[in-house]
C-alpha cells in the first residue's frame, strides 16, 4: 500500500521536479532539506497551494510521499486538504477516499501513447480493456 501510494504521488509530482532538478537520478528528487523544499515548493507550485497550508499538512503524521495525493485530490473534489488528511489518518486507503468523495479511480489515469513496452506493456494490456473509472 505504502509503494502504491509513492508510486502515485511521484506520478504526480515528479514531471515538475525533474524539469527543475538540476541533480542526477531517476526521479530528481534529493533526499537533503534543500531537495525536500524542491519537493514542497513542486508541490505548491503545482497545485497553486501557499506555503503557509502545505507547511500545516506537514505537521500532521502523513508521510511527505502522500502529500501530492492529499493536494491532487483536495483540487480535484474542491475540498480542504485536512480533510483528505483526516479521512487518510482515520485508516481510509486512497481509492475510498477518491469514492467518497465523489470521485472514481479514472482521476488516476494518465493516458499513454500505443506501442508501450517493457516493462509496462503487460500492465497497460492487463487494464487497456476496462473503463478507466476502474
Amino acid at each position: 500500500m505504502k509503494r502504491a501510494a509513492l508510486l502515485m504521488s511521484l506520478s504526480l509530482v515528479v514531471p515538475f521536479l525533474s524539469a527543475r532538478a538540476d541533480t542526477a537520478g531517476i526521479t530528481g528528487i534529493e533526499t537533503t532539506d534543500e531537495g525536500l523544499e524542491r519537493f514542497y515548493r513542486a508541490i505548491g507550485e503545482q497545485y497553486t497551494v501557499p506555503e503557509k497550508e502545505i507547511l500545516a499538512v506537514r505537521k500532521k503524521p502523513i508521510p511527505d510521499e502522500e502529500l501530492p495525493v492529499v493536494f491532487f485530490l483536495a483540487r480535484r473534489a474542491d475540498v480542504s486538504p485536512d480533510a483528505i488528511v483526516k479521512m487518510r489518518l482515520s485508516g481510509k486507503d486512497w481509492l475510498a477516499i477518491t469514492r467518497h468523495l465523489g470521485l472514481d479511480a479514472q482521476v488516476f489515469y494518465v493516458r499513454v501513447g500505443p506501442g508501450v513496452g517493457p516493462p509496462h506493456g503487460k500492465a497497460h494490456g492487463h487494464w487497456r480493456s476496462r473503463p478507466y473509472r476502474e
